[in-house]
């Protein structure tokens, strides 16, 4: 064995920082093929949805605890904001744009871009992986003549229902558990407010074999350093063969292709002491790095922890930060290109209410199965505000007054009201 050999198998065994992962889709029938490979073959890539990742993901490690695990579909929050932005005009419509890495706003480059990735990522046989996009709309609206062509450009399904009812919460539900197969079931506890007047979904489910499984006998329990320094055990897989890898400066990055070798997991390590938030901050600046392609395949000794992930995202606080404040704006947003009333077909003045995602990831020695969910729900900005609650449920005070005279009655204090 080499000294170069057992270096890098030192490197790998150490394990010293969390990998971050990316699933990188390609249409080509064999090997890896990354965005700029898209672009330098004229295929035109989804506006931005790679960088938006890296950006979204740095947004997220600046709020989140660093000992906690991050998980992100880049491909299904990139959907549902550009669902959005082919409905938004003037600066709400630039700001969703250059949110999604674009610095000018095509609502035409946009909606063929959309088109062109679902015709993509539809129809695979190496990998299951589906993609839906849903628009529930409220029985107070109807959709635009011009989103409504979009979102029949895009095959994503349009409803009608009063969003504010139980009955649309069990809708959406029933529809992500459909489209992520199980793996995603509630997406909505609660009611939606009753301004809501539009909901954008979309979904993600990613299920791929490793073109070489791992040994299931050879996992075994392996010290993992967390951030605090902190070694903890954990379930490690392992094996040893040709792979695709590189050393950067401050990082090595191996690729792990699925079976038919159009979509992979690029595991990136950081250099031991080396702050995994730091790399981040580095690919939100540059972006991810490139395609590892024929010729950097060599001999690897890898150890790679096993894990499972689920967990919700609250979007709104990220792309506030990242630059998008005007969309949740509802003095400054406009969505009016979106729908009109029923009743008078005005353009219903809108701003995004909320946007979260769920995610679910299982790593394991077979390959991968993933599945999110990206919601977003518009409401109507000249819309009543709902009734505030006042429950008297607890001890309170009452004044009697005689207005006419400014004389107080009777005032009091009741602890425990009888009858």
């Amino acid at each position: 064995m080499t000294n170069r050999t057992r270096w890098i198998i030192s490197r790998f065994r150490k394990l010293a920082c969390a990998a971050i992962l990316a699933i990188v889709v390609a249409p080509a029938a064999d090997g890896p093929v990354h965005a700029t490979t898209l672009r330098a073959q004229g295929v035109k890539s989804p506006p931005g949805f790679d960088r938006f990742g890296a950006r979204f993901l740095a947004a997220i490690v600046d709020r989140g605890n660093e000992s906690d695990n991050m998980v992100f579909s880049p491909v299904s929050a990139g959907f549902t904001l550009s669902l959005a932005a082919l409905g938004a005009r003037g600066t709400t419509a630039l700001a969703l744009t250059q949110l999604l890495g674009e610095s000018s706003f095509d609502r035409r480059t946009l909606e063929q871009r959309g088109t062109r990735t679902v015709e993509l990522l539809g129809g695979r046989t190496d990998v299951q992986l589906e993609l839906a996009n849903a628009v529930w709309v409220d029985t107070a609206v109807r959709l635009s003549p011009s989103f409504a062509a979009s979102v029949a450009a895009w095959k994503a399904t349009a409803s009608t229902l009063p969003l504010s009812s139980s009955e649309a919460v069990r809708t959406i539900n029933r529809w992500a558990d459909r489209s992520t197969h199980g793996r995603i079931k509630e997406v909505l506890r609660d009611a939606l407010d009753p301004s809501t007047r539009l909901a954008l979904t979309n979904a993600v489910y990613f299920k791929g074999k490793w073109s070489d499984a791992f040994d299931v006998s050879v996992t075994s329990p392996r010290n993992f350093t967390l951030a605090s320094g902190r070694p903890i055990a954990v379930p490690a897989m392992e094996r040893t063969g040709q792979l695709a890898y590189r050393r950067a400066k401050g990082f090595q990055v191996v690729r792990l292709p699925y079976r038919g070798g159009r979509t992979a997991m690029y595991v990136i390590l950081p250099d031991s002491g080396a702050a995994v938030s730091t790399l981040v901050q580095q690919f939100a600046a540059a972006g991810w790095p490139t395609t590892l392609g024929a010729g950097s395949e060599r001999d690897v000794h890898l150890v790679l922890p096993k894990f499972h992930v689920e967990q919700a995202l609250d979007l709104r606080p990220s792309l506030e930060t990242m630059g998008g404040s005007i969309v949740f704006d509802c003095d400054r947003a406009d969505f009016g290109d979106l729908a009109v009333a029923r009743s008078s077909g005005n353009r219903v003045p809108l701003c995004i209410d909320k946007a979260t995602q769920k995610v679910y990831l299982d790593v394991n020695e077979e390959g991968t199965e993933a599945a999110a969910v990206t919601g977003m729900t518009l409401v109507d900005t000249a819309a009543p505000p709902p009734p505030v609650d006042f429950i008297v449920d607890r001890p309170f005070l009452f004044v009697l007054r005689d207005e006419s005279s400014g004389n107080d009655l009777f005032v009091g204090i009741i602890r425990r009201p009888r009858t």
